[in-house]
C-alpha cells in the first residue's frame, strides 16, 4: 500500500475511533443488556488502580463446582496472593487461544495485576509455561478485606479441593490456559469495536491506528505474519548445555531463519518474528530452561524432546496479536543463540 493510501486509512480509523470514543456512553448505554445488579461485581479497575486480592474464603464462595467463576478458574498458585495489595497492569479484553488452530479470542472482563511471580505450575506437574493470572474483579477489592478467623484446618481445605480440580485423570490437567478456549469469543480483526475497548482499557489511539494501518497493509500485499525459513528437511538443532543466569547472544535475522522451515518454525516452535527479531544480535542473560509445558489444547503435560529457554524474562507485548492481553514469555531455541564472550 502506498504511504498516501496508508495516510488515508489512518485518519480514516483515527475518524472512526474519535467519533466512537465520543458516542461511548450512548453505545454503552444502549447495548447493555439487563442484567441483576446484585449478581455481578459492580468494582471495575482500570490499569494503576490499587486492589486487595480477596481472602480464600470470600474467593472459594464465588466458584462453582469446577472451581471456577463464569468458566475462569482460581488455581491453586493463586491462593498465596489473597489478601496482598497489587496495581492493576492491564484490563484482559483479548487473548491468544490455542485451541485446534490459534486464534484471538475476546474474554469476559478480567485483569492482570502488576507482581513480580507467573504461575510455577506446582498444582499442574510443574509445568514451565509461566503464564500471568488472570483476575476477576470478583476476587478483587478496591480495600483491604478483613481477615477471616479460620477453623483449623479450614484453609488446607480449601487448598486440597483446588488442587482435586487442577487436574484430572491420567496426566490431564485443568488451569487457566486450558479453560481459555471455553470463555473466550473469536472475533475477527476487522470488527472494529474491539479497538474501542481497548483504548478505553488504556491502549494508545496511536498505537491501535497503527495496528490498523500495517493490518490493512498485510491484507493488501498478502503478506503473511511469519518469515519463512530455508530449511525443507528436518530443521537443525544445537546443544549448548545452558543454565539459569549465563549471558547469550542472539543470532541475526537471517541466521535464525537458516534454521527455520518454510512456516517459519525450528523443531515446531514457532520463531515470532514480529516480536522477537528486535533481539537479534543482542546480549541477554538466561532466565528460565524449560523442559514440560501443558498442552493448552488436550491438557496433557508433555516433556519437550528440544528443550528451549527464555531470555530475560523478555515477553509478548501484544501490539502484534491485536493487544492480547496474556503477556506470554518468549521462547528460544539455544540453536538461535550463541554464549557472549
Amino acid at each position: 500500500m502506498a504511504n498516501g493510501g496508508r495516510r488515508c486509512f489512518a485518519v480514516g480509523c483515527a475518524f472512526y475511533l474519535s467519533f466512537g470514543l465520543l458516542s461511548e456512553q450512548q453505545m454503552i448505554s444502549a447495548n447493555k443488556p439487563d442484567v441483576d445488579p446484585s449478581s455481578k461485581s459492580t468494582f471495575s479497575p482500570m490499569p494503576g488502580d490499587s486492589v486487595f486480592v480477596r481472602q480464600a474464603s470470600e474467593i472459594f464462595d464465588s466458584l462453582d463446582d469446577r472451581g471456577c467463576f463464569e468458566g475462569l478458574p482460581f488455581m491453586p498458585e493463586m491462593l498465596r496472593w489473597c489478601g496482598r495489595k497489587f496495581a492493576v497492569q492491564r484490563i484482559a479484553n483479548k487473548a491468544c487461544i490455542q485451541a485446534e488452530s490459534v486464534f484471538i479470542g475476546s474474554m469476559p472482563r478480567c485483569v492482570i495485576l502488576q507482581m513480580a511471580d507467573r504461575c510455577d505450575g506446582s498444582a499442574h506437574g510443574g509445568c514451565q509455561m509461566g503464564c500471568k493470572f488472570l483476575w476477576r474483579p470478583e476476587w478483587l477489592s478496591p480495600e483491604a478485606t478483613e481477615v477471616p478467623s479460620y477453623r483449623d484446618g479450614e484453609l488446607e481445605v480449601i487448598r486440597k479441593q483446588l488442587l482435586g480440580l487442577a487436574s484430572v485423570r491420567n496426566g490431564h490437567f485443568r488451569c487457566q490456559a486450558t479453560e481459555l478456549v471455553q470463555i473466550a469469543t473469536r472475533t475477527s480483526a476487522f470488527e472494529l469495536g474491539q479497538y474501542f475497548n481497548d483504548i478505553r482499557s488504556g491502549i494508545p489511539v496511536q498505537q491501535v491506528i497503527r495496528f490498523l494501518g500495517g493490518l490493512a497493509a498485510r491484507k493488501v500485499t498478502r503478506k503473511s505474519e511469519s518469515v519463512s525459513g530455508t530449511c525443507h528437511g528436518r530443521t537443525p538443532a544445537a546443544k549448548l548445555d545452558l543454565k539459569v543466569g549465563d549471558r547469550v547472544r542472539v543470532k541475526s535475522l537471517s541466521e535464525i531463519c537458516d534454521t527455520l522451515d518454510t512456516k517459519g518454525c525450528n523443531r515446531g516452535l514457532w520463531f515470532d518474528a514480529d516480536e522477537m527479531a528486535g533481539f537479534c544480535e543482542k546480549e541477554l542473560v538466561v532466565s528460565r530452561v524449560l523442559h514440560r509445558l501443558i498442552d493448552e489444547k488436550s491438557g496433557n503435560l508433555r516433556e519437550l524432546k528440544t528443550p528451549c529457554v527464555v531470555l530475560s524474562e523478555s515477553e509478548c507485548s501484544g501490539v502484534f496479536r491485536r493487544f492480547c492481553s496474556r503477556g506470554m514469555l518468549h521462547f528460544w531455541r539455544e540453536v538461535w543463540l550463541t554464549r557472549a564472550s
